[in-house]
């Protein structure tokens, strides 16, 4: 018996087929992107959260190593003259303030969201490669600025702790100073300690570097957010 192939036929179930399965890839493609860009979108907004938080830590640096830098250059002009401390609270105020950095560099992390994008392999979802270069730069940037921090010389936060009971950022908190016999101490700490200048200048000279890194990181901080929102 001679079986008869319908050409025609078999074609147009061929072609029939083949765009069926053409069509199902192109919906199973376009659906992945679909679900990529709503999962690069979701991440970029928690960015955005994760860079405030980081603005909020990094103005609250600012101002605490900015006043720590004022304090020391108020106390190391006034040794270096060998001024009478007449002002007791003067003094004790500014050796609170050049004290109160006392502090770790992971008070400053923010890197939560950044570290779940590397470690789950999802920083390519950010399709603009620019973008993501800046993103990781930032996050780089800042973690050299927390080691910076951590590195900053605590022999007088350890001092002042020692003869006040206290850290500094406590009385700071409380809007007051020490007094009675802690105030006496630190004044006799200012007045009488054989290294007590020297130990202000080496925490200045260090202040005066983290105080710049922390103003790039500010500045860097809004850009980077402005550029996201941008993108977003």
């Amino acid at each position: 018996m001679k079986i008869t192939i319908n050409y025609t036929q078999l074609a147009a179930e061929f072609v029939i087929v083949f765009f069926g399965v053409a069509v199902a890839l192109a919906a199973d493609s376009w659906r992945e992107d679909l679900d990529s860009r709503r999962i690069e979108r979701d991440y970029m907004l928690r960015l955005i959260s994760d860079i405030d938080l980081g603005n909020r830590l990094l103005e609250d640096a600012n101002l605490r190593f900015s006043e720590a830098q004022e304090a020391t250059s108020f106390l190391i002009a006034h040794l270096e003259n060998n001024e009478e401390i007449t002002s007791a609270e003067k003094f004790i105020e500014n050796f609170t303030h050049a004290t109160r950095t006392g502090t770790t560099a992971g008070a400053y992390d923010h890197n939560i969201v950044f570290s779940e994008l590397q470690s789950t392999g999802r920083l390519s979802l950010i399709q603009d490669s620019t973008l993501r270069f800046q993103i990781a730069d930032y996050y780089r940037i800042s973690n050299i600025s927390a080691q910076e921090i951590n590195r900053l010389p605590q022999k007088l936060w350890v001092r002042y702790r020692e003869l006040t009971g206290r850290e500094a950022q406590y009385y700071i908190n409380a809007s007051s100073y020490p007094d009675g016999e802690a105030g006496y101490r630190l004044v006799e700490e200012l007045r009488s300690s054989a290294t007590i200048l020297e130990d202000l200048r080496f925490l200045h000279s260090r202040l005066d570097l983290v105080v710049q890194q922390v103003q790039y990181n500010v500045d860097l901080n809004r850009m980077l957010k402005a550029k996201i929102e941008l993108y977003v």
